[in-house]
């Protein structure tokens, strides 16, 4: 994996929590039981995240750590911010 990859990876989970982050602000928190809604649309994100680039990186240890450790990263900042909004409400 080179630092061009390992940029991508990064900013692709970084548009992609954006995105979950504004629907959930937007839509889904307005709805009833709201963060089992976010739980089941960020579970698809994540899902389809995590295979996208499983498939498309090389097959080797770094690369994977690299995928799970972007992915735990990302997801403890967006769950953090979303809790937030939920013990506010």
């Amino acid at each position: 994996m080179n630092i061009t990859e390992f940029i991508f990876l990064i900013i692709s989970a970084a548009i992609l929590n954006v995105a979950v982050f504004f629907l959930f602000k937007k839509f889904i928190f307005r709805m009833e039981n709201p963060a089992m809604k976010f739980l089941g649309l960020n579970i698809i994100k994540d899902l389809i995240w995590v295979v996208f680039w499983l498939s498309r990186l090389q097959n080797t240890t770094e690369s994977f750590l690299a995928v799970i450790g972007v992915f735990l990263v990302m997801s403890i900042f967006l769950y953090f911010k979303v809790i937030q909004m939920l013990n506010r409400s």
